[in-house]
């Protein structure tokens, strides 16, 4: 199962955990300046994978298209929906990795700073989403 099944840590893909770590990171520093619970940002990713099925859908059953317009080509069909799918594929795993990474964070929090549980969701997640993202080199 090579690096999707399992958990050792590649040192290849550190690139891809650092990205969404300052992501992760940025997102619960502004859900703590807004006074929300970390939770939402499991349920924010889960809604923009349902959203991203919803337009998946929509696109699924229009043809393909090549509209040349003065500036630019408008590429409308499998393109699009591959790159939809792709997306709601990534916002679903995400919303899965999320959910353990929110457990660990309540416990780091616990009797300390809600920053601690931030960083060790941020770790975490980004750890696991990074794990296994595909390399597409």
């Amino acid at each position: 199962m090579d690096t999707w099944g399992g958990m050792t840590p590649q040192l290849r893909r550190i690139p891809q955990q650092l990205v969404p770590f300052v992501f992760i990171w940025l997102a619960l520093a502004g859900l703590t300046r807004l006074r929300l619970p970390k939770w939402s940002l499991p349920v924010v990713t889960g809604i923009l994978a349902l959203g991203c099925l919803a337009l998946r859908t929509a696109y699924a059953t229009k043809p393909v298209f090549v509209h040349l317009h003065a500036n630019h080509i408008e590429v409308t069909g499998p393109l699009v929906s591959w790159l939809i799918s792709t997306l709601m594929c990534t916002f679903a795993i995400s919303t899965l990795l999320l959910l353990p990474a929110l457990a660990l964070s309540r416990i780091a929090s616990r009797g300390g700073l809600r920053r601690d549980g931030d960083i060790a969701m941020a770790i975490f997640a980004s750890y696991a989403i990074g794990q296994f993202m595909p390399l597409f080199y």
